[in-house]
This record gives structure tokens, sequence and C-alpha cells, in this order.
């Protein structure tokens, strides 16, 4: 907002220096303005029509600038509007209501189990974002080259997210994605047997919308650029952490601000500085995810211990259950090249 606000400053401040600078050159070379203001009245209001456009555009494009290309607060800017103060209530009782885990947005509180189901929402949200970014950009590689992302994810059997009940055999499952990648039936035919529940393709589709993640014991696969061998299972994936209970455990995590190698989340972002998150309706809540993948994909088993469980993720929520998709809390130790949880 700042940078928005020294733009209105300098914008009009330089459009009056220029005039002026007009009026010094055109009276060292003899021109009378006010003369040639008065011979053409109709010239000069298209004149200014034209320097008003000109600063409106320019003005747009320092705020798309500021919220869209150099902020470093996007993702911040994005949890707040979800839960946004209303305008007939007074700034101080939006804050003490915040700070007590009310959501202004349902107008209501939510249990730490209610929660669950609008954070897992929130998560399939984020993979769904990921997906729209290389679909509308197109990002390059080290060498400054187009990677295929856009291309893939137009595909039918490109980025979406699929939920499956856990009744469907998970042997079956993920050996027919994993086993032959280059063999497309074998990667399709998990998402076309009966047991597939939903699969989304962006936020905005109608099955997702109206989605409330309360089926009982599902999986949750993501097929998106940066991810396609993640198993998300309902029952073990993640779970809420209210404020005393991370305050225990936040010494033993860092923030990380950016993703290596996913240019979504490649852009360094961060929360504001000098600002009461709580007072923000934020970090009343913290949501605690851990993937699951195959060890081996060409051998693959329902054992428990073939499956290899990623570091944590512990990602800032709202009072309503809407995660801040970066930046986000990760272990500090990890030991031996081999994922290790922090407890």
């Amino acid at each position: 907002m700042n940078s928005i606000l020294y733009y209105l400053f300098f914008t009009p401040l330089i459009i009056i220096i220029l005039f002026y600078l007009l009026i010094v050159i055109g009276n060292r070379l003899n021109i009378h303005w006010t003369k040639f203001c008065r011979a053409h009245p109709r010239l000069v209001k298209d004149l200014n029509k034209v320097l008003l456009l000109l600063f409106v555009l320019f003005l747009g494009l320092q705020i798309r600038d500021v919220y869209y290309v150099k902020s470093n607060n996007i993702f911040w800017h994005m949890v707040v509007k979800k839960n946004h103060k209303p305008f007939d209530v007074a700034l101080t009782e939006f804050e003490t209501k915040n700070r007590e885990g009310y959501c202004w947005r349902d107008r209501r509180y939510y249990s730490k189990e209610e929660l669950w189901f609008k954070a897992m929402k929130s998560l399939v949200t984020r993979m769904l974002y990921e997906n729209q970014f290389f679909l509308q950009y197109e990002p390059l590689d080290a060498n400054d080259d187009p990677l295929p992302a856009g291309e893939y994810c137009r595909r039918i059997d490109g980025c979406f997210v699929t939920m499956i009940s856990k009744n469907l055999d998970k042997q079956r499952l993920v050996r027919n994605r994993f086993v032959d990648k280059n063999n497309l039936e074998l990667h399709k035919k998990p998402f076309i047997d009966n047991d597939v529940e939903k699969i989304f393709k962006s936020a905005t589709d109608k099955n997702f919308i109206n989605e409330d993640f309360k089926l009982e014991n599902f999986v949750l696969y993501p097929n998106t650029i940066s991810d396609f061998s993640s198993i998300f299972e309902s029952e073990n994936c993640c779970h809420i952490l209210n404020k005393s209970e991370w305050f225990l455990l936040k010494n033993k995590y860092h923030l990380q601000d950016y993703e290596k190698f996913n240019e979504a989340f490649g852009q360094e972002t961060v929360i504001p500085d000098n600002i009461d998150i709580n007072s923000w309706g934020i970090g009343n809540f913290y949501f605690v995810v851990t993937a699951s993948r195959p060890r081996d994909d060409h051998s693959f088993t329902d054992h428990e211990n073939n499956l290899l469980k990623s570091p944590e993720k512990v990602y800032l929520m709202n009072n309503c259950g809407d995660i801040l998709y970066m930046p986000y809390y990760s272990p500090k130790s990890l030991k031996k090249g081999k994922f290790e949880f922090v407890k």
C-alpha cells in the first residue's frame, strides 16, 4: 500500500514539473502559452485528456507491478482478503475477535475438527493454483528456454488433482501409475476406474466448489508440474495445531519463503514486517501436512514401510481454514539424506 501512495504522490508531481519546464522553455522561445491556449482551446482540451489517460495508465501499471510482479507479500494479501474486515465493524473489534479465532467471513468460530475439512480444501486449492500458473505463464529453464509445462497441463491427462476412496486397491493404483511412465494407458487407468471419486482441474469448477472433503478415508493424488508422485492419505497426512501447540514445536522449524525448481512459488515471499499476524486473523491455527511417496516406482507393495514420508510442511492458516501458500515452515533437521520428522 505504501508503494501505491508513493506513486499517487510522485506521478502528479512529475507532471507539474514537466508543465513548469514547458513554460520556462516557452518563455525562452518567446512562446506565449496563455495566448496559445486561448487560440486553440480544443487542442488544449484534447491534450489534457491525453495527459489524464497517460496518468491513469501509468498508475495502473504501477499498481499491477506492486501487487503482481514485484510484491513479495502477494500470498499474504491473498489470504487476508479471504477474511477481510467488514465495513460496519470497528478496527479494534475486528482485531480483538481475530485474536480470539473468529472467522468474519462466516460470522462464527470453528473448532479444530471443522477447520480440518476447510484446510484440506485450501490445500487442494493451492495445488490447483500451481496448475493454473503453468497454464497461464510459460516458465523458463536455467538457459532461458521455455518449459513445456503449459502444454503438458493442457493435455487431457495433464494437471489435475484426484480424490479417491480408500477402498481402492492401493497396490494396483500406484503400480499402474508408476511402473511405466511412458505408457499413457496405464498412466490414465486409475483415473477411469469406477473407484475414482472426484477429479479437480480448476478451483472454479462446480464439482470442486461444492466439495466439502468429508468423504471418509480418501487419498489425494496431485498431478502437477512440480509433483506427480505424492500421496496424501486423509487419515494420517494432515492435522491442525492451535497456537499453543505450535509454540512448543516452532523452534524445530524454519520459515521457507520460496520453492526451488517451482516457478509458481519460486519468487521469495514474506510476511509483512512489524505486524501482529493474530490481529489479522492469521496464525491462531497451523496446518501440518505430510505427503507419502513410493520408495521404488518398480516395486511397490501395500506395506507402510514402503512409503517414504516427505518432510512436513506447516502452513499458517486464517480463522476460516484458508492456508497461506507461502511462506511455510519446514523441519530444520534432515539426517543422512533421508526424510526425518521432528516431533
